[in-house]
């Protein structure tokens, strides 16, 4: 076994199941029950969470900043915290404005960008922008079943999978 951490985490490479149940998303939700509840889809996704790991062993591989889960989190919770203040300075969604939805339907879009937006990373660091709309177009079915039937569903989920919303939230890297 590789050295370990002061945590007792082992340092090094691990078997890909052994990874992704170490992996788990966490962001503020108790007002908003359809967020928690695609972050719980989020958490029991084990292919999404592969992909997580993927995309963090091409940017280890490439000497690039984090692009793990860690990363994902924490541009999940900036994003929210953003979002949340603007709402209450009187900013309404695209999703309010457009289609009559609510500002917690805004946030789930919001929390689809975030944990998808690197997806591609995990192909290659080349138009992972661009991988990454396929690879999330594949998961968002499952990962908003929990919390929307359709029509809303299908509303919901290209918002949180666009290239242009991806790279804004992320400038193109």
């Amino acid at each position: 076994m590789s050295e370990t951490s002061a945590e007792s985490v082992p340092v090094g490479p691990r078997p890909p199941r052994e990874s992704v149940e170490a992996i788990r998303i966490h962001a503020p939700t108790e007002r908003n029950p359809k967020l928690g509840r695609f972050l719980e889809a989020a958490n029991a996704n084990d292919k999404l969470k592969a992909r997580w790991l993927g995309q963090q062993v091409t940017a280890d591989r490439l000497e690039m900043s984090d692009h793990s889960w860690v990363h994902l989190q924490i541009v999940l919770n900036r994003a929210l915290h953003m979002f949340r203040i603007l709402h209450r300075s009187g900013l309404k969604s695209s999703l309010e404005s457009d289609y009559a939805m609510s500002h917690k339907d805004a946030e789930v879009v919001i929390a689809g960008g975030c944990l998808l937006h690197d997806l591609g990373m995990s192909i290659h660091r080349v138009d992972h922008e661009a991988f990454s709309l396929f690879l999330a177009a594949d998961l968002l079915d499952d990962l908003l079943a929990p919390a929307y039937e359709d029509p809303e569903r299908t509303v919901i989920a290209p918002r949180s999978c666009t290239r242009s919303s991806a790279t804004a939230r992320t400038g193109g890297r």
